[in-house]
């Protein structure tokens, strides 16, 4: 009796979800449009980076976790400049987060609840933004607005809501304005049953990402293909591809299956039909540039094979292309993957089974 209740709990939580309705799908406009690559540089690196982001088209910011620091390289893979260093001085990181530049400046995030401003030319150190409280994703906008990712932490569901806030200064003192509706993303979703009195619970930690183009915010949570904006306390959807999510939300089922279920649970599982349901990521991250539009990376695994697929989308919407990146890596914070997009240049990191560490560089472009 107890072994019926627990598996009855089971398909509770993996079925009961409303799932999409095939009818209702809406099918994405596809433009005229093709991308074309073009690689233009590759450099070995001998450090495995938490992120990568360009300067003025013709430079990399690489961070580096063991050591708090940003290091800035040229093409060629010649190390020019360092930002930051482990301690608790000015100028200095305790636990080093997410980075940006903007007009001449570089902002290191401390996890710990502070912001350390550099000039890139000179590798002062500017000031120190002390905000307080764990934000991630630092992103600033060309007029000089600061964003970050803020949540709160929800112990009865283990889930964490998430947001993007505005950091502003007011009587000497950093202080939160909420731009972006929380998302709710969940550190424990899947409950199956692993066996004699057992409950396993399956982590898929999903985190919402953004950036921010023209001072508009775009955001996108990783359990839905649906990426918004925000402009002037307006909302609107951009990208909504069900197709995608119906068929990642299908190959990640099978890479449950595969993972984490017992041979018994298994084949109860397969005399289920399956449908789509919210509870399995979908994208990674995505970027955007004026000149490119979307990149939407998708990371999966397969027989621990890292699989990865980027979709092209205009800036309207409109679905243009996809590609695959062999041996691409990417950071274990989805939303920090180790890629980058500005204007027109893309930049990410391989890792081969050799174990060697690159730096590709690649000039997009769009043709008719």
């Amino acid at each position: 009796m107890r072994k019926n209740l627990i598996f009855a709990i089971i398909f509770f939580f993996l079925y009961t979800i409303t799932p999409t309705s095939f009818a209702n799908i809406s099918k994405i406009k596809k433009s005229t449009t093709h991308l074309t690559r073009r690689r233009i540089s590759k450099f070995e690196i001998n450090y495995l980076p938490g992120q990568i982001r360009f300067y003025k088209n013709n430079y990399i910011f690489l961070s580096y976790y063991s050591e708090n620091k940003v290091f800035l390289y040229d093409f060629n893979g010649e190390k020019i400049r360092e930002f930051g260093g482990k301690g608790e001085g000015p100028g200095e990181v305790r636990e080093l987060g997410t980075f940006c530049t903007s007009r001449d400046k570089i902002y290191i995030n401390d996890w710990n609840g502070e912001i350390e401003v550099f000039d890139i030319n000179t590798t002062k150190n500017l000031k120190t933004i002390k905000y307080g409280k764990f934000g991630d994703d630092i992103n600033v906008s060309a007029n000089g607005d600061i964003y970050l990712i803020f949540g709160e932490f929800n112990r009865r569901t283990l889930s964490r809501k998430e947001y993007v806030a505005k950091l502003f200064e007011k009587k000497n003192k950093y202080q939160i304005k909420k731009i972006t509706p929380g998302y709710e993303n969940e550190f424990i979703k899947a409950v199956i049953s692993g066996g004699k009195r057992r409950v396993i619970f399956v982590p898929f930690y999903r985190q919402m990402v953004y950036r921010i183009l023209n001072d508009k915010i775009y955001w996108g949570y990783p359990d839905h293909f649906k990426i918004f904006k925000y402009d002037n306390y307006e909302t609107s959807m951009i990208i909504n591809d069900e197709d995608s999510k119906i068929k990642y939300n299908k190959k990640m089922l099978e890479i449950l299956k595969e993972r984490y279920l017992s041979d018994s649970i298994r084949k109860r599982l397969n005399r289920v039909k399956i449908v789509p349901h919210e509870y399995l990521p979908e994208f990674s991250t995505f970027f955007l540039s004026k000149e490119i539009g979307f990149l939407i990376v998708t990371l999966y695994e397969i027989n621990d094979q890292k699989n990865v697929e980027i979709r092209n989308y205009s800036i309207d919407g409109k679905y243009i292309c996809k590609f695959s990146i062999p041996k691409f890596y990417m950071c274990e914070i989805s939303r920090n993957t180790s890629a980058t997009l500005s204007k027109d240049m893309f930049a990410y990191i391989t890792e081969s089974e050799g174990g060697s560490i690159h730096v590709i560089i690649e000039k997009l472009k769009m043709t008719k």
